[in-house]
């Protein structure tokens, strides 16, 4: 059946404007960058040719990523040299196929995998692909509804509990740079015999400079997969895994799974960013230096702001948070109705002062730095967060200098009360303790009917539900819908966010296990 003329005349006016062409008017907008990849578009550091000149395939001389003996094998060693690892992969397909592979090649069908409830939505898809039994940790939840680290001490009961557990996982650092004890999480399970892959997509820049907190792989990690597009100067999909030994991990495992789930025609261009990211920041010490120096003045100058929180990254001295992560938290005053949320510090940063950032949510907004960012890109985003912040003050009809006591007096621990948001949380992984009824494989087995979400109440989910970015579930396959479930996609929907995984894309209905 054709498309009728009035109706194919809309559709080619709809798509005269191509891709290609609103990434140009992107650019040449000059919307800054608080946003992943971490190159930030800074042809002063990272360039080159027009890329249709140097796209090729596996000619003559250009060796072969799935078989590397010669120019792409050096990448690899110059990888593997540059973080220390036993061996590393090439991934132009992005760190979810690296974790596939990692939980594929270390895993047989039916086994127990302890993972953090916040993994993300590859870590499930490498659960159903291998039809494994997942127990879950639950991170720490910190104020503004933000997943905090995860605790040895829960890992150690649910280990213990379940001696059939062969793999954890782990997110570190997580996607608001929260860090988890790597090193004392790695050396309980090593003496168990049980593998440690960290998903260290966020983790890439890490023990490269000071004071920032150590990569997971040099903490003792079995496995890490980095995302050096997400921190680094890299394009958009490169990604490396690198494993620490092979005291409890197959080489020839991983190897196998991970040419099975990436492109047998992987793209030149991206290989040679990767080569081009791992040489720029094996020289980067001063670049690492000036960013340093960049964060620094931007969380000294922030104490100035009164109803705007910015998330510390030290407690007692001590780093608990990648700094290059900042987490811009809203104000909030129930008693008074007042709110000025993540998506209004977002939108607001987008339309007025051309700033994108990485992205918004219900308690908070997160900006995405790296050494690609520039001095004036830091002074931009300063400058428009202190114009917001007198906005705000303005708008609730009190004076600026009035605010004195709400100051934070340092910025490294969070100042609750200065918002008034201590009963304000998003909903989260804990929402979902204990409330799994089937492992998420079973599903495919049984039959599953959409139903209206409002009506769903204590039925079992047949879908996945993720607020993107980051991936994470709010609900997995098998878990029980609950009342508080129901009511936060509502409120997302109203505040228009990024809610998927659902077929409905109306975000009216969602499949449930029929168990009538």
């Amino acid at each position: 059946m054709g498309i009728d003329t009035h109706n194919k005349k809309e559709y080619i006016q709809e798509a005269e404007e191509s891709l290609y062409d609103k990434l140009i008017e992107h650019n040449k907008n000059q919307v800054y960058p608080m946003h992943m990849p971490g190159h930030k578009r800074n042809i002063n550091i990272m360039s080159m040719v027009n890329p249709y000149s140097i796209d090729v395939t596996e000619i003559d001389g250009f060796d072969n990523m799935h078989n590397a003996t010669g120019i792409i094998k050096n990448i690899v060693d110059e990888a593997n040299e540059l973080y220390n690892a036993k061996r590393t992969w090439l991934s132009v397909n992005g760190s979810s196929i690296g974790i596939m592979a990692a939980i594929c090649a270390t895993t047989k069908k039916g086994d127990s995998i302890l993972i953090a409830r916040n993994s993300h939505k590859s870590v499930y898809n490498a659960i159903e692909l291998n039809e494994l039994c997942p127990e879950y940790i639950y991170p720490d939840v910190l104020p503004y509804g933000i997943n905090g680290e995860v605790f040895l001490t829960d890992i150690v009961q649910k280990v213990e509990n379940n001696p059939k557990i062969r793999v954890v996982v782990v997110t570190n650092p997580t996607y608001e740079g929260v860090i988890s004890d790597i090193e004392a999480i790695a050396q309980y399970l090593h003496k168990k015999g049980i593998v440690l892959i960290v998903d260290g997509a966020h983790g890439a820049h890490l023990g490269f400079a000071e004071d920032f907190p150590r990569n997971a792989l040099s903490s003792g990690a079995d496995i890490v997969i980095h995302s050096i597009h997400k921190t680094l100067p890299a394009f958009t999909q490169t990604s490396l895994l690198h494993i620490s030994s092979n005291e409890r991990v197959d080489e020839t495992r991983i190897n196998k799974y991970i040419t099975m789930f990436q492109s047998s025609s992987p793209s030149y261009i991206l290989m040679s960013g990767i080569e081009k990211c791992i040489k720029v920041v094996r020289k980067s010490e001063e670049l690492f230096t000036n960013f340093n120096n960049y964060l620094e003045k931007f969380y000294q100058k922030v104490k100035e702001l009164k109803y705007i929180t910015i998330l510390g990254y030290k407690k007692d001295g001590k780093v608990w948070r990648d700094k290059s992560k900042i987490v811009i938290c809203g104000y909030f005053d129930k008693d008074k109705d007042i709110r000025f949320d993540g998506t209004y510090i977002y939108n607001k940063l987008l339309t007025e002062y051309n700033i994108q950032l990485e992205m918004k949510s219900e308690c908070y907004a997160l900006a995405m730095t790296s050494i690609c960012d520039t001095e004036e890109g830091f002074n931009k985003l300063l400058m428009a967060l202190v114009n917001i912040d007198k906005e705000i003050g303005d708008k609730i009809g009190k004076n600026h200098s009035e605010i004195v006591g709400n100051l934070v007096d340092n910025v490294d621990n969070l100042n609750v009360e200065k918002t008034s948001i201590s009963a304000i949380w998003d909903y989260g992984p804990r929402d979902c303790v204990n409330n799994a009824q089937y492992p998420p494989y079973k599903i495919q087995e049984l039959l599953i009917t959409p139903v209206k979400i409002c009506k769903s109440v204590d039925k079992i989910s047949g879908e996945y539900v993720y607020l993107y970015p980051p991936d994470i579930p709010l609900i997995v396959p098998g878990e029980v819908i609950t009342k508080e479930f129901i009511e936060t996609i509502e409120r997302y929907k109203s505040l228009g966010m990024n809610v998927e995984g659902l077929e409905d894309k109306e975000l009216e209905y969602i499949k449930v296990v029929d168990t009538e």
